[in-house]
């Protein structure tokens, strides 16, 4: 799959990221710590809060690598470099990038909507509440979260819009065009 890259392209694209990667993991750590409440201090709490930043800035640190990878496989005459002069090599950078965006916004969406409301919910309990009652509530909202996840996801798939936004309006006229769609597309 990647018998052909040059070294560089390891060593200008994952490199970087690599040690951006570690930044970041280093970034939510001190974050989160020096942010965190006073009391009561939960370590599960604390964790899964680093690693939900972390994952996030990941995500958004995947866009200068996918522009690096992508533009590095052409010459600045606008011919493709020879170790990406196939398709099936292109191809494969591609879907490696597309795969890594796939893996990191499934892991966020995990985190934003199970995750973090079994978190939440569990040490909302009080805490003379029994370790039972808090899983109970915590499943309880966790699955209420769930659902508003697949109402997202159904309200997405079946709410149509013909077009685009008109390009040279503002921003407010533009929002209202999308209210117009929404009454004109019952």
């Amino acid at each position: 799959m990647y018998g052909a890259l040059p070294r560089a392209v390891f060593a200008y694209g994952w490199i970087p990221f690599l040690i951006v990667t570690v930044l970041c993991l280093l970034f939510s750590v001190v974050y989160v710590l020096v942010h965190r409440a006073t009391r009561p201090r939960y370590l599960g709490t604390t964790t899964i809060t680093i690693l939900g930043l972390f994952f996030t800035l990941i995500s958004s640190i995947l866009v200068p690598l996918d522009v690096f990878l992508i533009s590095y496989m052409k010459n600045p005459d606008g011919t493709w470099k020879d170790w990406a002069s196939t398709d099936d090599e292109r191809d494969s950078i591609k879907n490696s990038i597309m795969y890594c965006y796939y893996a990191s916004y499934s892991v966020i969406l995990t985190f934003c909507f199970l995750i973090f409301p079994a978190n939440f919910f569990y040490h909302g309990a009080s805490e003379e509440a029994s370790f039972g009652r808090k899983v109970c509530r915590s499943i309880q909202f966790t699955l209420l979260s769930l659902f508003l996840f697949s109402i997202l996801v159904v309200a997405g798939i079946f709410i149509p819009f013909n077009g685009t936004p008109p390009s040279n309006e503002t921003e407010l006229q533009k929002f209202e065009w999308y209210f117009y769609e929404l009454e004109n597309n019952k």
